[in-house]
């Protein structure tokens, strides 16, 4: 009969030697440290500058939300992309980032003073399936108001929806 025996080797892991720190790299870290702070600081204060808008005290628009424009833009910027897109999942969810953005963009261009724009797209692929939509909301019928633009194919669809909402 055979025995096999094993033996076991220690091994001892050495750690690096530990450094104590040096007055330059203590130098460095506060001064990264406060660089941080600094530049967390004015982009804060940037932000905070770029978002606020002095009250007028006005409380209907100068300009109202204008559905049928809005719709012209909305299906203008539509019918350019979806004319020559092929239906497939991945870039359907793509392109409906880049239609919400678009379309949000084209609004912003008709200089609607204290709008918040909020743009919706919804692209899916003609096989037997239904989509129903279903939104609520709490406004002010006199100034917010809501665009809507279908385009179909045999094929697929595409659903845009462009919310104004008026900020007082």
């Amino acid at each position: 009969m055979v025995s096999k025996t094993s033996s076991l080797k220690s091994v001892a892991l050495t750690e690096p030697p530990r450094h104590n720190p040096t007055i330059f790299g203590i130098l460095m870290t506060r001064m990264l440290a406060k660089n941080y702070v600094n530049r967390f600081r004015r982009e804060r204060q940037h932000l905070a500058a770029r978002h606020s808008v002095p009250p007028t005290y006005q409380l209907e628009p100068k300009k109202p939300f204008d559905v049928k424009e809005v719709e012209r833009l909305i299906q203008k910027v539509v019918d350019m992309r979806m004319r020559t897109f092929r239906y497939q999942p991945a870039t359907a969810a793509l392109l409906g980032k880049i239609l919400a953005t678009e379309c949000k963009d084209a609004i912003k261009s008709l200089n609607l003073d204290r709008y918040k724009v909020i743009s919706q797209v919804f692209i899916g692929e003609k096989k037997e399936q239904s989509l129903a939509v279903s939104t609520r909301y709490v406004w002010d019928t006199k100034t917010d108001n809501t665009a809507t633009y279908n385009w179909q194919c045999a094929t697929h669809y595409c659903l845009a929806i462009v919310h104004g909402i008026y900020k007082e």
